[in-house]
């Protein structure tokens, strides 16, 4: 065999440690699927906003919130109301008083 010279030695003694491990990555998250984001009638879009379901009907028949229908079913999408509520903040000037 051959042996280590004093040079390779001193390079392998001063070598520096294994670097920390490196944060997992994690894979980025799964889209959005359209089952999690569609609101279907007006008791879940009621219940997603936080108002009654006589509230939703008349914010859906004044077209206060972004809405379609499928058939005679209102819809909305999740992600649609939360973008147009942040919409009506930053033209509010961020939600201050009304």
């Amino acid at each position: 065999m051959r042996r280590a010279s004093s040079k390779t030695a001193t390079m392998i003694a001063t070598a520096p440690a294994c670097p920390a491990p490196v944060a997992q990555i994690v894979p980025p998250a799964a889209p959005l699927q359209l089952a999690d984001d569609l609101l279907q009638g007006a008791d879940s879009i009621a219940k997603f906003m936080g108002v009654t379901r006589r509230q939703a009907y008349h914010f859906v028949a004044d077209g206060r919130i972004p809405t379609f229908r499928i058939g005679a079913i209102i819809c909305a999408r999740k992600s649609t109301i939360l973008n147009w509520i942040a919409q009506q903040e930053a033209a509010q000037g961020g939600g201050g008083a009304v």
